[in-house]
């Protein structure tokens, strides 16, 4: 059989309400060829297991990894998890609860397909956009991503969304920290770009659905987020782009 094309990570936990939705739009969206890969660190009241084994079982592209949560769970390691298992040229992370366009992705892939390493779902170019979730994290955010590119001058206005399409290839030789949050998204593309990875962006859309998250909550993470910015500015300067690099944007279709 041959591979597909695409495969799509999308790491679970305590995502009931919205899995069978998220998997419903990538079914109906995404054209590519492509594999979905869901990775679900359960506790004993998280029953996203069940839903998505039971789906899996008619949908026979979508597969299940399911762990037991415990001190070594995290979104990291879920994300490694699922890169170690795909099989497509290309890899993108989805997050579980819709926050995602997914129907960005065959975009994403066409301008993957012309030679990128590396195609970023930006939420702050035009035609992209940020709407719900906390205040003050979309403040930190669009703030740390200005920054970055500003002193790095990586071509992407998004340096922190997880929706990334990567080349697999690429993401195999990328370290991954297994302790990690959702930081390890800026960690990888700065890694990447610093080796000298090509890099461009296309706009896309970030809903938020889930209950907003109390301030406290955001400024334990905060600090993870300082030390990868604190590497990218330790960085700058010593990046050896590959012969022919090139930054250039994409508008939204």
């Amino acid at each position: 059989m041959k591979p597909p094309l695409l495969s799509i990570i999308i790491p679970a936990r305590h995502e009931e309400q919205t899995i069978v939705e998220v998997l419903s739009r990538i079914k109906q969206q995404v054209k590519t060829p492509h594999e979905v890969i869901i990775v679900i660190d359960k506790d004993h009241t998280d029953t996203t297991d069940g839903i998505v084994l039971q789906y899996a079982t008619i949908h026979r592209n979508v597969k299940a990894l399911v762990r037991n949560k415990n001190a070594h769970s995290s979104f990291a390691r879920a994300l490694a998890t699922g890169f170690a298992m795909a099989k497509g040229d290309f890899v993108i992370p989805v997050m579980g609860d819709g926050c995602d366009e997914v129907a960005t992705i065959d975009q994403m892939v066409r301008v993957g397909r012309k030679g990128w390493d590396i195609v970023v779902g930006s939420r702050y170019r035009k035609g992209g956009k940020k709407s719900g979730g906390p205040v003050f994290q979309s403040v930190l955010s669009k703030l740390t991503c200005a920054c970055i590119r500003l002193l790095t001058g990586i071509p992407t206005t998004d340096v922190s969304n997880s929706f990334k399409l990567y080349r697999r290839e690429l993401v195999q030789h990328l370290r991954i920290d297994p302790a990690g949050g959702t930081e390890v998204s800026m960690d990888l593309i700065l890694q990447a770009y610093f080796s000298g990875a090509t890099v461009t962006e296309v706009p896309t859309l970030w809903r938020g659905g889930k209950p907003e998250e109390p301030e406290l909550a955001i400024f334990r993470r905060t600090p993870r987020y300082g030390r990868v910015s604190l590497y990218a500015l330790c960085q700058t300067g010593k990046r050896r782009p590959r012969p022919g690099v090139r930054c250039q944007l994409f508008e939204r279709r």
